[in-house]
C-alpha cells in the first residue's frame, strides 16, 4: 500500500512539473522584412526570408529588418525556438547586433524574454530590460552571424499576441580623440610637404 501511495505521489509530482513548464508552439511569421498591414514597420536594412523557425537575413545597409510574429492562444508561458543566419553585405564590419521586440496588439501583459542563446565562438550577449537583447562580436564583410535562441512569451491564458522583433547591426565609431590625432597627423603631413617644396 505504501509503495502504491509513493508511486501515485511521484506521478502527481511529474504531472505538476510538466504543466508548470513553458510549452513550445510554432509562431506564425506574419511577415519577414516587409511592411505589415497592421503596423508600419518598413524594412531599411535589406532582405529577409523565413521557413518555420529558420530565418535568413541579408543586410545591405545598417538599417532595420523587422520580423512580425503572431503567437497562437497562450497557455500562460510559452516559447518558440528561433534559428537565424544574418549575412553582412553592408560593406563594413559589424561590432555588434541588436534585437528589440515591440508588442503590436497593445497587450500590456505580454513579456518576451530570450533564453538558451547559442552564439558563435568569441561572441557575447547582454539583455537590457525590458525589451532589448544585444550580441557583441565582429561580423566581417561577407560574413554570417549564426545564432539560435528561445523566445519565452508570458501573457494571460488564451491571449493571442502579435509582436515585432527589430534587428539592426552597428559598427565601431572612432573616438573624438582618435579623430583629433588623425587630423593633427594630416596637418603635420601637409606642413611637411609645404616646407619641402619651399
Amino acid at each position: 500500500m505504501r509503495k502504491l501511495a509513493l508511486v501515485v505521489l511521484a506521478g502527481l509530482m511529474v504531472l505538476v512539473a510538466s504543466t508548470a513548464r513553458a510549452s513550445q508552439f510554432p509562431l506564425t511569421i506574419v511577415h519577414c522584412g516587409t511592411v505589415d498591414n497592421l503596423s508600419n514597420f518598413p524594412t531599411t536594412g535589406g532582405t529577409c526570408s523565413s521557413n518555420a523557425d529558420q530565418i535568413v537575413k541579408t543586410f545591405t545597409s545598417l538599417g532595420d529588418i523587422p520580423v512580425i510574429f503572431h503567437a497562437p492562444a497562450s497557455t500562460g508561458s510559452d516559447f518558440v525556438h528561433i534559428v537565424e543566419n544574418i549575412i553582412n553585405n553592408t560593406g563594413v564590419a559589424w561590432t555588434d547586433f541588436h534585437f528589440v521586440w515591440v508588442p503590436i496588439d497593445a497587450n500590456p501583459a505580454l513579456t518576451v524574454v530570450p533564453t538558451n542563446i547559442l552564439l558563435p565562438a568569441g561572441f557575447t550577449s547582454g539583455l537590457v530590460p525590458p525589451n532589448t537583447f544585444n550580441v557583441f562580436g565582429n561580423t566581417p564583410v561577407g560574413g554570417t552571424l549564426s545564432l539560435s535562441f528561445d523566445l519565452v512569451l508570458t501573457s494571460p491564458v488564451g491571449a493571442f499576441n502579435e509582436f515585432a522583433v527589430h534587428e539592426v547591426p552597428s559598427v565601431a565609431t572612432p573616438e573624438p580623440a582618435t579623430l583629433s590625432l588623425l587630423g593633427l597627423g594630416l596637418v603635420g603631413l601637409a606642413r611637411r610637404g609645404r616646407t619641402r617644396r619651399a
